[in-house]
């Protein structure tokens, strides 16, 4: 199976490498051209845009800083959203406003495409040891689909819901809490 992934990062890298190491063909992309070359080395192949990775896979995850990198790799006219195919799956892994994920979901409809959140729990060196937790929500038969990959990446993958931004809500909450225990014991030492 074709996947591509975008974003090549702290922790779009190692997840990228398991998906090679589990028997993927990977495709992948990253604004940083010479972040990739390592994986490139290990059977991946570069792709020059979002739109041309998109075009080669069913199943594009992505795995970027914030909001505003993520529009940028959707949206315009060399995005996932002109290369994906009809029932193809974008998979945002990226902690994002509820908004955007929401705004994700209804462009992909409208694309007959599918958009799922799989946010993520973990640490680089979580995402290295394919350990990591993962928060999915979408369309069930969308969620049906990308579970053997998550699979290569996790170590358990929850079920949130129908709706992309319900996991967007979740990991947010989750990230909330976090850095209110982190707080609490800081004021306490």
């Amino acid at each position: 199976m074709k996947v591509s992934f975008i974003g090549l990062g702290n922790m779009g890298f190692p997840m990228a490498q398991n998906l090679l190491q589990a028997g993927y063909e990977l495709i992948i992309f990253n604004r940083t051209p010479e972040k990739a070359e390592p994986l490139m080395h290990q059977g991946a192949r570069y792709a020059g845009t979002p739109l041309e990775a998109a075009k080669e896979s069913d199943l594009v995850i992505t795995m970027l800083s914030d909001d505003a990198a993520l529009e940028e790799v959707v949206e315009g006219p060399n995005g996932i959203l002109n290369g994906l195919p009809e029932k193809g799956i974008h998979i945002s892994a990226s902690t994002i406003s509820v908004d955007l994920a929401r705004k994700l979901s209804t462009a992909h409809a409208e694309r007959k495409q599918y958009f799922v959140s799989a946010t993520v729990l973990g640490r680089p060196d979580a995402a290295k040891a394919a350990k990591l937790r993962i928060l999915l929500a979408g369309p069930e038969q969308a969620r049906q689909r990308v579970m053997p990959v998550l699979a290569a990446l996790g170590q358990e993958i929850f079920e949130i819901g129908d709706h992309g931004e319900e996991g967007n809500v979740v990991k947010i909450g989750v990230n909330f809490l976090i850095a209110s225990m982190l707080e609490l014991c800081r004021k306490r030492s």
